[in-house]
């Protein structure tokens, strides 16, 4: 099968549970394919003024409403009080960037020395003295800012004296170094790099941290999916897949692949051993209840993380990796499904990974998540989490036996809880308890 392009993307548009939607002409197409990557608004206001009814409006709207409120912050006094807020639609990538230029923000500062550091772990204690200006936004304390060694090292033979600076946004109430560095009278240093959000974690192939839990006998890669703002369903859609605005409020781990067999093994116990030779396929036969023992069992076998099932934003966000088309790549060369499959599952991470350097988020096993069957809001969302109630849960991803429309990031699906099919599995997040 070729690479499914915007050709495909259009025509998925009328998609929608049978609501009638326009189909983009050929010259919506042409337009598209020129203004999608800007970040100027008045490009798509002038796109909309030209196609204010074609099937990728609503696109075009959600990048508006996302310039327009970058726009707006940057224009923006450089308060130092609100550039450490960062804005529920900036990506980490774009807060570091708006506040990169505007040199040191000494909203704290420390001692750097060789008896507070923990070679072992990198860890540095710090005390946190806010400037005047500050103190309404942070108390002082004690924090634990992680910085590389050597790094450390070069700092202190400069200058042994050398003030510890650093930059922090808040999140929730709590917080949390962007960026440390060190001003020293003898002249500049170099800035650390960022320090790991957890001890242990490096960065992947896709330039995310990533970290492996070890569970008792289980063993389990996470990526960290960074926050932030995209759209969710599908383009064009009235129905149940409708596309929406949704904040992702705070980054969370997800694992790298579906739980496999030989995971799920050693986490149940004797007896549990599923016949299959091949312990790398993802777990099938797999029900929401099942999946919920499973993530118990993690939690109870370590105290470090808390396990779970992604929320249905959660699932969709990781899995996009910032695309906005049906797929995140051809979907011959990301997903295992009825066409190319054999018709049975294969081990994980034979196929490419997304942006995030997850693999398997389509095709080969569905997913479950943790929400409850509902039609999307119109509306935009920040974190949801679907109904209170409700008798079906959603399941996402497609899988080894199903075609490539239903291997779509964007595309949904339901089952009762305690339903166990053939194609049916899990992938778990998780978030540090002592971040």
């Amino acid at each position: 099968m070729k690479h499914m392009g915007l050709s495909v993307l259009l025509g998925l548009c009328t998609l929608s549970l049978g609501a009638q939607v326009p189909k983009p002409t050929k010259a919506e197409a042409a337009a598209w394919e020129k203004v999608k990557t800007s970040r100027a608004p008045k490009d798509f206001e002038a796109f909309l003024a030209k196609f204010p009814n074609g099937g990728l409006a609503v696109l075009a709207k959600a990048k508006l409403v996302t310039l327009k409120q970058a726009e707006s912050i940057a224009s923006e006094p450089a308060d130092p009080a609100k550039v450490l807020l960062r804005d529920k639609l900036e990506t980490r990538e774009e807060f570091a960037a708006r506040i990169a230029g505007l040199g040191p923000l000494p909203v704290g500062k420390g001692r750097a020395s060789v008896d507070s550091y923990d070679v072992d772990n990198r860890r540095l204690d710090w005390t946190f003295e806010p400037e005047p200006w500050a103190t309404a936004y942070f108390r002082p304390g004690r924090l634990v800012l992680e910085v590389d060694r050597d790094q450390l090292k070069k700092w202190l033979a400069v200058d042994p004296n050398a003030t510890l600076v650093a930059r922090f946004e808040v999140r929730e109430g709590q917080v949390q170094p962007v960026e440390v560095f060190v001003q020293s009278p003898v002249g500049p240093l170099s800035p650390a790099a960022e320090p790991p959000p957890v001890i242990g974690a490096e960065r992947n192939a896709a330039n995310q941290w990533e970290t492996t839990v070890q569970a008792k006998q289980v063993r389990l890669a996470l990526v960290k999916i960074p926050g932030g703002t995209f759209l969710m369903g599908t383009p064009g859609s009235t129905g149940a897949d409708k596309a929406h605005l949704v904040t992702i409020g705070r980054g969370f781990w997800v694992g790298k692949f579906p739980v496999t067999l030989a995971q799920w093994d050693a986490a149940m116990g004797p007896g549990s051993k599923a016949p299959d030779a091949n312990a790398n396929r993802p777990k099938t036969s797999m029900s929401w209840n099942d999946a919920q023992v499973f993530i118990e069992k993690l939690n109870w076998m370590q105290t470090a993380w808390t396990f779970r099932l992604p929320t249905e934003a959660e699932w969709e966000y990781a899995c996009r990796g910032g695309t906005e088309g049906a797929w995140y790549g051809d979907v011959d060369a990301i997903a295992w499904y009825a066409e190319n499959s054999g018709k049975v599952s294969h081990p994980v991470g034979e196929k490419l990974p997304n942006a995030y350097g997850l693999y398997d988020m389509v095709g080969n096993v569905w997913q479950w998540c943790q929400d409850r069957y509902a039609d999307y809001p119109a509306e935009a969302m920040v974190d949801p989490h679907g109904p209170e109630s409700g008798e079906l849960r959603v399941t996402r991803g497609g899988s080894w036996n199903d075609p490539a429309l239903l291997c779509r990031s964007a595309y949904r699906s339901k089952n009762a809880q305690d339903s166990r099919f053939s194609n049916l599995g899990v992938r778990v997040v998780a978030m540090p308890r002592n971040p």
